[in-house]
């Protein structure tokens, strides 16, 4: 994702190395702190169209949804979030649910939190 957002701006050799390596940064810190999870987060982040106005609109309640959460479920739940972030998410949703995807959180419970206001998530 932050790959794909150097494509809105003119951006310097620099910046564009500086923007691989915080990608690296972030992922070598996903697979310390998550583990086996690690690539099945990775693999949803990298999936995240910043192109997609769905990501835009819909990253705010999303991130209102991870602070609602407590650590344990922010950590098993990271991954069905990131996949929300999906513009055919809500078509998707019920299939995966069928199939048993595990993590997921069902659209009418995100669209919930679309506005709302961070809880603090007490790091």
């Amino acid at each position: 994702m932050l790959r794909a957002s150097l494509a809105f701006f003119d951006s310097t050799k620099l910046q564009q190395g500086m923007t691989f390596l915080l990608e690296d940064i972030m992922e070598a810190a996903l697979r310390a702190d998550f583990g086996p999870q690690a690539e099945s987060i990775i693999e949803q982040w990298r999936r995240i169209d910043p192109r997609h106005e769905w990501a835009e609109e819909k990253i705010y309640g999303r991130t209102a949804q991870f602070c609602a959460w407590t650590r344990a479920q922010r950590k098993n739940g990271l991954s069905g979030l990131l996949s929300s972030l999906d513009p055919m998410y809500p078509a998707f949703y019920p299939i995966w649910v069928r199939n048993g995807v595990a993590n997921l959180v069902s659209p009418e419970i995100l669209d919930t939190f679309d506005g709302a206001e961070w809880d603090d998530p007490k790091w």
